[in-house]
């Protein structure tokens, strides 16, 4: 929560935010005006205002999603010139949004100069990263296999390798 504190902080100070809210606005709720956190009790609660209600509404009243989609994207600005893990990127995002939002993650990843290194063990996920044809050749793809005697072997493969081989063989 802390964290999360800082980086909308960070985000409000830098006008970063309003990019985060046009995501979702187009890609998720075009009635999505703004999200505000706000202090309730001594606990920061993350409100949205929307054009459907008359009144703002926590954001977990909107699904895990769009929750992880905001949280994700605040934290671009907060590792500015660093690196950012993503633990099961696509959990909770519709698979329908993957490939905006892959495309979303790179834009950000470089215009503020972020290492991102992601899991997954989504098809989907990682056809969205190649579909989105944003600098595949920037992409690079790890697998890890346990071999017969136990050990783990890891495979690198480029973002262009990886991008053929989807192609080719699926």
């Amino acid at each position: 929560d802390a964290l999360l504190r800082r980086a909308h902080v960070l985000a409000v100070k830098n006008k970063f935010i309003d990019e985060i809210i046009n995501f979702i606005r187009g890609n998720i709720d075009p009635e999505i005006v703004r999200i505000e956190m706000v202090n309730i009790e001594d606990e920061s609660r993350f409100y949205v205002h929307s054009n459907m209600f008359d009144e703002s509404i926590d954001i977990t009243k909107y699904g895990e999603g769009v929750q992880r989609i905001f949280e994700i994207a605040l934290l671009f600005g907060y590792c500015q010139n660093g690196i950012l893990c993503i633990d099961e990127f696509e959990s909770a995002i519709h698979a329908g949004l993957l490939k905006e939002f892959s495309r979303f993650v790179q834009q950000l990843a470089e215009r503020f100069n972020v290492q991102v290194f992601l899991s997954t063990h989504s098809k989907e996920c990682i056809d969205a990263f190649i579909d989105n044809e944003y600098k595949n050749e920037e992409i690079t793809g790890y697998t890890l296999k346990e071999k017969k005697d136990g050990t783990i072997e890891c495979k690198y493969v480029d973002g262009l390798r990886l991008e053929s081989l989807i192609e080719s063989i699926n």
